[in-house]
Formats: structure tokens, C-alpha cells, sequence
């Protein structure tokens, strides 16, 4: 299980320092650092993020008219459905000024300048926690002889392939063979998974918008759609209700 964490800090150095603490808590720990508001909001265009450390002033960029603020980016995450509850830990120098703000962003910390290695690894340590109880169950797929446990929670849909099935989950595809979709949904739990065509089950988790008039069904986190096959269309009608 992957965690993805955001560094927003102009300051190279003090981004590393941070990097390199975050790294020692574990290997399954992945930090993006941006260096500026844009490089940040290019990270969100490819990667989903459970953690922000976020630096509250950043070095005014004279081509932008708007705030470039840490703050102004948080107000920004938090109107983003899928970053709505995300932990925002705010970078300062100054507290009691900026508190205000912290609320109105709904912080979930803040970290006074120069970090302390304690603190930034109770509040990391605590997201990975968290995190795996969110996760909760698992499958077992067996691909090439080795047994690999799948977090439900990580698959987005399934699709069928030529002597087995492929699974497109939230940071990887994996393709297994001798395996149907029937038997793949007999793991799964019946509430949360859905076959929407003979050639695809979708989690219903992931359910962007249903489209019965053009037969398809957009998924979060995927850019492609997926198709309603025709003998479906009645069984994804009746979900809609």
C-alpha cells in the first residue's frame, strides 16, 4: 500500500530536509515535491495524494494576479470531491496570526519552522494507520505462481481478457490468466461491485455518472468510459432508483 504525500515548500532545502524524514517512516511512502503553485497542481493532474504539507507563504510569482499562498491551494483541494476530508498539515513560521486561516481550510495540523522529526513522523505515521483501515479488505489473486493480496478498496473496475482478466486499480493494472470475471466476482462483495457488460464490473464506489442514453458510465480516477452492454442497461436502470 502506497502512500502518496505533497510537499508545497519554495525553499529546496527545507523541501528535502522534509522529503528525506518523511522516506525513513517507511518505503511505502512516495513524496512529490513542488517547488511552486504550478508544479503542485501539475502533481494533481496524475497522482491522488493522501497527505499535503503545505507551505503557507510561498515567493510571490509576479505573472499571477491571484493569491499563491499554501492556503489559497488547500481552499483550492478542498472544493475537489476526493480531497474533501484529505489531512492538510500547513507549514509556517508564524501561528497565531494564520489560525483563522487554518480553520477556515479546515487544517488537520500545522508545523512550526524548523521541523521536528518526532512530530512529522507521529503525523505520518498516524495518515498510514488511518489508511489501512480505510483499506480494510482484501482478496488474494494468484499471478505467476505468487499469491498477492488486492485491496478492494484500490480496484476500479475489472476487464476481460484474451484467457484471464485485467484489474485497473488506483496505482496499477495488474492482468491475471485462467481467471473469469464470474470467478473474480464471486471474491468480491456484492454490494460494492457491479458487472455493467459481459466484458466489464465496475466498483460502484468509483461511479462518476451513469449515461443510459448513450451506454456508458464514467469512472473517477480513469479518463476513459465504460460501456453498458445491452442486456445490462435494465440492471444499471434499477441502480440509478
Amino acid at each position: 500500500m502506497m502512500l502518496n504525500v505533497m510537499v508545497l515548500e519554495d525553499c529546496s532545502k527545507s523541501s528535502q530536509i522534509l522529503k528525506s524524514i518523511i522516506h525513513n517512516i517507511s518505503n511505502d511512502i512516495h513524496v512529490f515535491c513542488a517547488l511552486t503553485l504550478e508544479q503542485a497542481e501539475e502533481f494533481l493532474k496524475n497522482t491522488k495524494f493522501d497527505l499535503f504539507f503545505l507551505d503557507i507563504h510561498l515567493i510571490s510569482n509576479q505573472n499571477r494576479k491571484e493569491d499563491i499562498s499554501g492556503f489559497y491551494f488547500a481552499k483550492k483541494l478542498r472544493k475537489r470531491e476526493e480531497y474533501e476530508f484529505t489531512p492538510i498539515i500547513f507549514v509556517t513560521s508564524i501561528t497565531e496570526l494564520e489560525l483563522p486561516s487554518y480553520r477556515e481550510a479546515s487544517c488537520y495540523r500545522y508545523l512550526v519552522k524548523p521541523y521536528r522529526r518526532q512530530e512529522i513522523e507521529e503525523i505520518v505515521k498516524k495518515v498510514l494507520r488511518t489508511k489501512e483501515q480505510e483499506k480494510g479488505q482484501q482478496i488474494t489473486i494468484k499471478k505467476d505462481g505468487i499469491n498477492f493480496r488486492i485491496y478492494i478498496a484500490d480496484i476500479i473496475y475489472i476487464k476481460a481478457i484474451p484467457r484471464g482478466i485485467e484489474l485497473i486499480l488506483t496505482n496499477e493494472t495488474i492482468s491475471v490468466k485462467y481467471i473469469t470475471l464470474k470467478q473474480i466476482l464471486q471474491k468480491l462483495p456484492d454490494k460494492e461491485f457491479i458487472q455493467c457488460h459481459r466484458m466489464f464490473v465496475i466498483h460502484i464506489g468509483y461511479i462518476e455518472y451513469i449515461d443510459l442514453v448513450n451506454g456508458v458510465i464514467k469512472l473517477k480516477e480513469v479518463t476513459q468510459t465504460i460501456e453498458i452492454g445491452v442486456t445490462y442497461k435494465s440492471r444499471m436502470r434499477s441502480f440509478l432508483r
